[in-house]
């Protein structure tokens, strides 16, 4: 008897520390599952925060203005800044953000073939160089490429072809491209020397200036620290504080509302100055306080001067950098390209259309200067590619549709659903 209880002991303890070890593997299970759940809810809160941050900085006009800034400030001259009419003309505003470059503007006619049977366009595209064509013709992701940029910021637009032309559509087009314009825009600004005042913006902004000047009761004769500026020129040391503070009162030129609405408050602007009153002139913070303590053969009552003068400049040049920014991240080209439609349905209309298609100009060109690009062009849902030969792998049909052209106005062409072998003279591509 003694001995059966014995084991049944045993069995019972057995079954307990099962039990037991059950119940601690199903805690341990808890506790894991438990972390997992927190360590998940860490990670969406922290991505959540991730993405308020970065939608409040839109909101706000930081993230890409500032980097845009920092971009225009970083080059020697800035190819167009609005000027000082624009910038206190709400009107002048809009039209400012709704224009384009001569660059932008080959890029939104390079992505519409039907744009080269407008003679009146078609006129504007015969003034790319032979180098850029190669980028035109691939141009929607190739623009993309810096040096690609290179060679395309050196298109130019015959800008007496846009305001002599009797197209009204063409007259309009003329006063929304930068490079033609002369109300809207200055063009390739040395800042830097515009900040020091060795040179004029335009004459409204040196007259704002000199008018802040007289409104603080402040008597500054530049001539007389004439060559304290010419010293700063070279020093890039002061280059990169007077950076900083475009930067501290440009980076934030729109609120949320603004974003809405296409508008721009300036807020960044209306903060960077504390000295609101005339009881201050200007505030010495860090970056102040390093220039007037940098060593220059400069007299520091010169000095004082300077800077008093150069933080007037500096400030109202941030508010032509915002905008000019606000234009460059916005990239609203909506009215460019109404106003190209409306070129190419007045040409249709008047008759002024040709059947011709950018490889007719690409060849004309080749017979021009002896060079030999391709021009058979094979079209996809995605992409135009072109080549020298052409081989089909499969059934095709030649088609004649006069009446229903294609959008590049080809009333000719071939169709196949079967694969193509294109030979450019570097690679054969199969589509």
């Amino acid at each position: 008897m003694n001995k059966r209880n014995a084991e049944k002991t045993k069995r019972k303890m057995k079954r307990l520390d099962m039990s037991r070890g059950i119940k601690r593997t199903h805690k341990k299970e808890k506790r894991s599952g438990q972390r997992r759940k927190e360590r998940r809810s860490k990670e969406e809160r922290r991505s959540k925060e991730r993405r308020n941050i970065s939608t409040l900085k839109k909101q706000k006009g930081g993230g890409d203005i500032t980097g845009i800034i920092l971009g225009m400030l970083d080059e020697k001259y800035v190819p167009f800044l609005p000027t000082t009419n624009c910038v206190n003309d709400r009107k002048a505003v809009s039209s400012y953000l709704s224009s384009v470059s001569a660059f932008q503007l080959l890029s939104i006619i390079g992505k519409k073939d039907k744009y080269v049977n407008s003679n009146n366009i078609s006129g504007l595209i015969e003034d790319v160089d032979s180098k850029s064509t190669e980028i035109f013709r691939v141009l929607g992701s190739l623009t993309n490429i810096p040096e690609s940029r290179k060679i395309m910021a050196n298109f130019t637009i015959n800008c007496s072809k846009l305001s002599r032309s009797r197209s009204a559509s063409m007259k309009e087009l003329h006063s929304h491209i930068l490079d033609c314009e002369d109300y809207l825009s200055v063009k390739n600004i040395d800042w830097y020397e515009v900040a020091l005042g060795l040179k004029p913006f335009d004459d409204e902004f040196e007259n704002a200036i000199l008018g802040e000047l007289r409104n603080r009761r402040i008597i500054i004769d530049t001539d007389k620290f004439h060559y304290g500026l010419k010293l700063l020129k070279k020093d890039e040391k002061v280059k990169k504080i007077f950076k900083h503070r475009i930067l501290e009162c440009g980076n934030k030129p729109q609120g949320f509302f603004d974003k809405l609405f296409g508008t721009v408050s300036w807020d960044s602007y209306n903060e960077c100055f504390k000295c609101s009153d005339n009881s201050c002139v200007v505030q010495l913070d860090d970056n102040y306080k390093t220039f007037l303590n940098q060593k220059h053969d400069i007299l520091t009552v010169d000095k004082v001067k300077i800077l008093i003068y150069a933080e007037l400049r500096l400030r109202e040049l941030s508010k032509h950098f915002s905008l000019e920014a606000v234009r460059l991240n916005s990239a609203k080209t909506s009215k460019v390209k109404s106003l190209l439609n409306k070129v190419y349905n007045d040409d249709i209309k008047m008759n002024n259309i040709s059947n011709n298609s950018l490889t007719q100009h690409v060849m004309k060109r080749n017979a021009k200067t002896g060079e030999r690009e391709p021009v058979i062009t094979v079209k996809t849902s995605k992409q135009n590619i072109y080549g020298y030969t052409v081989e089909i792998k499969g059934a095709s049909r030649v088609v004649y549709s006069p009446d229903k052209p294609l959008s590049c106005g080809a009333k000719v062409w071939m169709e196949t659903n079967e694969t193509c072998i294109i030979d450019n003279g570097k690679e054969r591509l199969e589509v």
